[in-house]
């Protein structure tokens, strides 16, 4: 008797728990969930239909739709491709706002930016916007705490990426590379 007791009640707590849990912590559940909340505040549930999907819809049909947006990566401009960087560089740049003297936060923002000059080298676009502002995190880093040998490494990748730069334009690459040798 004892075990059917036992698995009446393991049937009873799992036909309570696992609902919410799927409704809460699961891609479908979220799906189902926000459609719900739609429904009962009048709004159109969300459909998507993948058999529909159109492969040309691309940038330039986002940008014709959301025309009103200016489209940054933190605090420089940047193209619509390059949002990758947008969430760590603007969680570091807020870090810095709530407290100026986080090392580990300037660090951080002049590591997300030596990625966004990667892409922005890759795709052919001008990186001194993105250098000059990870350069800036670092020298704040580095004048914060002159021991940061994080932030001088990173420093150096910064002023390696710019004299690949300035190479691949035709500028002299020396300087960077000095500042980078330093």
């Amino acid at each position: 008797m004892k075990k059917k007791k036992l698995h009446t009640t393991l049937l009873a707590l799992m036909l309570v728990f696992i609902p919410p849990y799927f409704l809460v912590f699961t891609e479908e559940g979220n799906r189902i969930t926000d459609n719900a909340v739609l429904w009962l505040f009048g709004g159109d549930a969300f459909k998507l239909n993948l058999q529909e999907a159109d492969t040309a819809f691309n940038e330039a049909h986002v940008r014709k739709i959301y025309d009103d947006l200016d489209w940054h990566c933190g605090s420089v401009q940047s193209s619509f491709g390059q949002n990758a960087c947008n969430a760590s560089i603007a969680s570091f740049e807020k870090a810095i706002e709530l407290n100026s003297s986080y090392v580990t936060a300037y660090n951080s923002l002049g590591s997300a930016y030596v990625d966004l000059i990667k892409l922005e080298l890759d795709r052919g676009i001008d990186p001194e916007p993105s250098l000059e502002a990870a350069v800036a995190a670092l020298e704040t880093a580095t004048s914060l705490l002159p021991t940061s040998a994080s932030a001088f490494l990173t420093q150096g990748i910064i002023y390696r990426l710019r004299g690949e730069y300035r190479y691949g334009t035709g500028n002299d690459p020396r300087p960077s590379y000095e500042l980078a040798a330093t």
